[in-house]
């Protein structure tokens, strides 16, 4: 497969997957997005992190184990940042590089929560 056909192939999974998170997040139960959110993210960070090895095959390894360490991290501190309002059932995506401080949907404090 050429690289512009592989690349085609790969950009309409990784939308499909993406359409398929959000709405997921969107509409599921909390129980089962507080269950399946973090699997999720690691499936869908080792996709892109795989697809990327793949395409710059040839390169030197410490280029492909800084692909493989900044997707992981990435995909880590939005797993850990995603929180869920006990209120409201919304999942409250990361505000920038921190956590948010209040539910977007009730405007419920989420540090006032109780723990899940």
């Amino acid at each position: 497969m050429a690289r512009n056909e592989l690349f085609i192939v790969f950009a309409v999974i990784w939308v499909g997957l993406s359409t398929a998170n959000v709405l997921f997040h969107k509409r599921a139960a909390l129980d089962a997005r507080r269950q399946w959110h973090a699997w999720i993210d690691l499936g869908l960070g080792v996709f892109f992190a795989t697809f990327a090895t793949y395409w710059s095959w040839g390169v030197e390894l410490w280029v492909v184990a800084l692909i493989w360490a900044t997707s992981l991290g990435i995909t880590y501190l939005y797993w850990r940042n995603v929180q869920f309002c006990t209120h409201c059932g919304a999942t409250v995506w990361p505000a920038g590089f921190g956590r948010a401080t209040e539910c977007a949907k009730c405007k419920t404090k989420l540090h006032e929560q109780p723990a899940a």
